[in-house]
């Protein structure tokens, strides 16, 4: 029987890592733990396995790619998801250097960062689902897929087609 992956949570602010932590919980299959600092995550993940973290990326106490590089070193199989305010060309260098698997705009649903963190597990909580609940024939429950039946009304989501003026049909001359 394996072990159900444990997702780290930590962030600048005490309500988001409550928030967060709160919409994980509701993931069945899913351990979740909450770090009110860098220190105390890394010494965590010494002595106990973390499958996923899902951090700020601007951490008043250690930068996020040293913090990155920390976990890894522990286990190279760790995902990073990262949520930022804003993303340029030197946050989008010292991202990949880093590693971290995933970078999430901020203002995100709460919701979007489960469905990512779903989505990374996915492989993981696919057999946990299968013994808890009961999906639909050739469906899987909604928490491991998200729903792509309608795009997500979102800030972090423009939907671009929908704003181009559509061409109107020239009539002939006479």
């Amino acid at each position: 029987m394996s072990t159900p992956p444990v997702v780290a949570v930590l962030t600048a602010n005490a309500a988001l890592s409550s928030i967060l932590t709160m919409m994980l919980r509701q993931c069945p299959g899913l351990r979740v733990r909450q770090f009110t600092g860098a220190p105390a995550l890394v010494t965590y993940a010494r002595i106990a396995t973390v499958d996923l973290v899902v951090c700020d990326y601007d951490l008043p106490d250690t930068p996020m790619a040293r913090l990155a590089r920390q976990l890894r070193e522990q286990n190279p199989r760790l995902q990073i998801i990262a949520m930022t305010r804003y993303i340029d060309r030197s946050v989008q260098l010292d991202v990949a250097r880093a590693g971290i698997d995933e970078t999430v705009i901020k203002p995100m649903s709460p919701r979007h960062i489960a469905e990512r963190v779903a989505e990374r597990l996915s492989p993981r909580l696919a057999p946990a689902a299968a013994r808890r609940v009961v999906p639909m024939p050739g469906r899987l429950p909604d928490w491991i897929t998200p729903r792509r039946s309608h795009p997500r009304q979102t800030a972090e989501i423009i939907d671009l087609a929908a704003r181009r003026a559509r061409p109107r049909p020239e009539s002939p001359s006479p």
